[in-house]
């Protein structure tokens, strides 16, 4: 039984498989910041912090995400330009 509120099944397994690619990609993800930053930057924000950083903002701007649903390499590609621009943010302030 499913109420006018609940979205399609599609879009359920979507949202499942998303969570679950985001989840694979963490520990990637993790390594490639603690490997780019620098002592300078991890004085001033952990590396967990910046990782975190980098997944809220993937989160909120998932509508710009061009790849597929299921496309694991784009969705690792898209991560890793983030965690790239966070890294060139953290050092330009």
């Amino acid at each position: 039984m499913s109420s006018d509120r609940d979205p399609p099944a599609q879009e359920v397994r979507s949202r499942a498989y998303l969570r679950f690619a985001l989840a694979g990609n963490y520990p990637v993800i993790h390594r490639f910041l603690d490997r780019q930053c620098g002592r300078w930057l991890r004085i001033r924000e952990s590396v967990s912090d910046l990782a975190q950083s980098v997944y809220r903002e993937a989160l909120s701007s998932l509508s710009r995400f061009r790849g597929g649903e299921t496309d694991t390499g784009a969705l690792r590609g898209y991560l890793f330009e983030i965690a790239k621009h966070k890294i060139a943010n953290r050092k330009h302030y």
